[in-house]
C-alpha cells in the first residue's frame, strides 16, 4: 500500500511541506528520508515564464532537485504514463514524433534509387542483384555473393528485408522457404548465385534491400549491405 501511495505521489507530485519525511518501500526494503520542500521556483519553458500551481511541490534530496513530472509533460505537451507491471515511466512527445517523420521522408529524398541490376563491393564481399520477381504469394530476390577475401562469408536470410513506402518487409519463416545453398560457406573466390523468398511487396514503389553478411571466423562480424531499388512493375 505504501508503494502504490509512493508511486502516486511521484506522479501528480502532491508533496507538502518545508520538510517532509517519507517512508519508502522497494519491493522488501524500505527507507526513511529526508527532503527539503522548495518554495519560490518558477518554471520557464522555450522562453516562457509559466505559474506553478500551489498543488505541485519541488523537492531537494542530496543536493538534487526533483520535480513534479505531471506538470513538465503538460507544459512540454507530452504524454505521461506509468506502466504498474514493469516499473516503467514513460514519456511520449508529439514534438518527437514529428521530429522522426522528418528524418524518415529526408531519407527518402537523400536516397538514389536504382535500375536493377545492381552490384556493390563491401569489404571484398561482391554483390550483384539481378532481379526481383513479385508474385501474387512472395518476392524473390535473385542475387549473387562472391568472396573477394580470406574469411568465408554466408548470407544470413533471416535477417534480410525489404523497406518500401515506410513499411518492413522482413524474412518470416512461417511463410518464406530457407535456401539451402545460403548456409553454405562462400570461400574466397568462391560465389553462390541463388535466391531469397521474402513477404509480397508492393508494385511500382521504390524499395530498399538490406542484406546480412556473415563473416564466419571467430570474431562473427556481421556486415549489412543496403541496396536502393527503383520501382518494380510486376505486371510485365
Amino acid at each position: 500500500m505504501k508503494n502504490k501511495r509512493f508511486k502516486k505521489l511521484l506522479a501528480v507530485g502532491l508533496l507538502i511541506g518545508i520538510m517532509s519525511v517519507f517512508t519508502i518501500s522497494y519491493g522488501e526494503t524500505t527507507n526513511l528520508i529526508s527532503v527539503w520542500v522548495q518554495n519560490n521556483i518558477k518554471f520557464e519553458f522555450n522562453g516562457v515564464e509559466k505559474n506553478f500551481p500551489d498543488e505541485y511541490k519541488v523537492l531537494t534530496y542530496k543536493g538534487i532537485t526533483y520535480v513534479p513530472m505531471n506538470y513538465i509533460c503538460q507544459n512540454l505537451d507530452a504524454k505521461l504514463d506509468w506502466e504498474e507491471s514493469t516499473n516503467m515511466v514513460r514519456i511520449t512527445t508529439e514534438r518527437q514524433n514529428e521530429i522522426e517523420k522528418i528524418i524518415e521522408e529526408n531519407e527518402k529524398v537523400a536516397k538514389t534509387y536504382e535500375k536493377l541490376p545492381i552490384m556493390k563491393l563491401k569489404d571484398n564481399i561482391l554483390i550483384n542483384i539481378s532481379s526481383i520477381s513479385i508474385d501474387s504469394n512472395e518476392t524473390s530476390v535473385y542475387l549473387k555473393i562472391e568472396n573477394k577475401g580470406k574469411i568465408p562469408v554466408q548470407l544470413i536470410q533471416k535477417e534480410c528485408k525489404i523497406i518500401s513506402d515506410g513499411k518492413a518487409y522482413a524474412f518470416n519463416k512461417k511463410d518464406n522457404k530457407y535456401n539451402m545453398n545460403w548456409y553454405e560457406d562462400i570461400r574466397e573466390d568462391k560465389n553462390i548465385a541463388d535466391r531469397i523468398i521474402l513477404p509480397k511487396v508492393p508494385n511500382n514503389k521504390d524499395m530498399t534491400l538490406y542484406l546480412k553478411i556473415l563473416k564466419n571466423n571467430i570474431d562473427q562480424e556481421i556486415e549489412e549491405v543496403e541496396f536502393n531499388i527503383k520501382a518494380i512493375d510486376s505486371s510485365k
